[in-house]
């Protein structure tokens, strides 16, 4: 969990085998076991199954509608007008397509290699990690995580990194 406390024996469902578990100090919901780090990195670099959604048309509309929403969402607590913005687990790039038709300057992590064959091509600047993105020294008005946080190793530390990327107030 995001606090990485061992307290998490709430047991709430099984999905495919899989338990899924509350965290009882942060409430967080994960999956116990975690795998091992080493698994995930290879195991998301080369798989598509989810990818597979994602392209898939009726996905993509309900996605476009929820990002714009979201999108303004956002808008409202932002106090600049030139608005970057940083999307980790962006996969093909949907939802930094529906920002940068909306004036937003994008930028994406990913390391699904499909997806970032597709993110080249759509001219989306991207790193591949999120100490790539520390190292650029780029700042961001907002940072999102869409369908990638309950997947992360070690989810806390991922949010003290990306708290370096953001402007203040961001």
């Amino acid at each position: 969990p995001v606090c990485d406390s061992e307290d998490h024996n709430a047991k709430l469902f099984n999905k495919n085998g899989a338990s899924h578990v509350k965290c009882q100090a942060c409430g967080m919901v994960f999956v116990t076991p975690v795998l091992k780090e080493s698994f995930l990195i290879e195991f998301y670099q080369n798989n598509n199954s989810w990818l597979n959604v994602l392209g898939n048309q009726y996905q993509r509309e309900l996605d476009k509608k929820k990002y714009k929403y979201v999108l303004n969402l956002i808008k409202g607590h932002v106090k600049s007008s030139k608005i970057n913005i940083l999307d980790v687990g962006c996969a093909y790039g949907l939802f930094l397509d529906v920002a940068m038709q909306n004036g937003w300057n994008v930028f994406g992590v990913e390391i699904n290699k499909d997806a970032i064959r597709e993110l080249a091509k759509n001219n989306i600047c991207y790193w591949d990690s999120i100490e790539g993105v520390i190292s650029s020294q780029k700042k961001f008005e907002a940072v999102t995580m869409w369908d990638i946080f309950e997947h992360l190793y070690h989810p806390g530390k991922i949010l003290e990194l990306l708290a370096k990327v953001l402007r203040k107030g961001g």
